[in-house]
C-alpha cells in the first residue's frame, strides 16, 4: 500500500510541469471555496484554508507548484477576506503582521516538507 502511494506521488511529481502548476491552483481553489462555503466572505481567518493545501501541494506537486500555491493562497486571502475587502491594499497592522507572517510560515512548511521527502526517499533508495 505504501509503495503504491509513493509510487503515485512520485508519477505526479514527473508530471509536466503545467500540469503541476495548474494543479496547484486547482487545489488552492478548492480550499478558497471550502473557506468561503464554511465562514462566507465574512473578514478574518484569511489564510487558515490554505496552508493544509499548501503541504498537500508540496508533497505531491513539488517545491514550486508549493509556493505557487502560497502565492496564490496568499492574494486570495488579502484580497477577499482582509479589510478593505477587494483590494490588496492592508489597513490594519495586525493584518499586516500576518499577511507577513503567512508566506514565511508557508516558506518553512515548503521547505519542511521536502526535507521530510528527500529524506524518506533517501532512506528508502529511490
Amino acid at each position: 500500500m505504501a509503495g503504491t502511494i509513493a509510487s503515485a506521488m512520485l508519477a505526479l511529481r514527473r508530471a509536466s510541469p503545467a500540469w503541476r502548476f495548474t494543479s496547484a491552483a486547482g487545489l488552492v481553489l478548492v480550499a478558497f471555496a471550502l473557506r468561503v462555503a464554511i465562514g462566507g466572505w465574512e473578514p478574518g481567518h484569511s489564510y487558515v484554508a490554505f496552508l493544509p493545501v499548501i503541504v498537500v501541494g508540496t508533497l505531491v506537486l513539488g517545491v514550486f507548484p508549493g509556493f505557487t500555491a502560497a502565492l496564490i493562497g496568499w492574494a486570495l486571502g488579502v484580497y477577499f477576506f482582509v479589510e478593505p475587502a477587494r483590494t490588496l491594499a492592508i489597513n490594519d497592522s495586525g493584518d499586516l503582521v500576518l499577511a507577513v507572517i503567512f508566506p514565511a510560515i508557508c516558506a518553512c512548511a515548503v521547505v519542511g516538507v521536502e526535507i521530510v521527502r528527500l529524506t524518506i526517499s533517501n532512506e528508502r533508495g529511490h
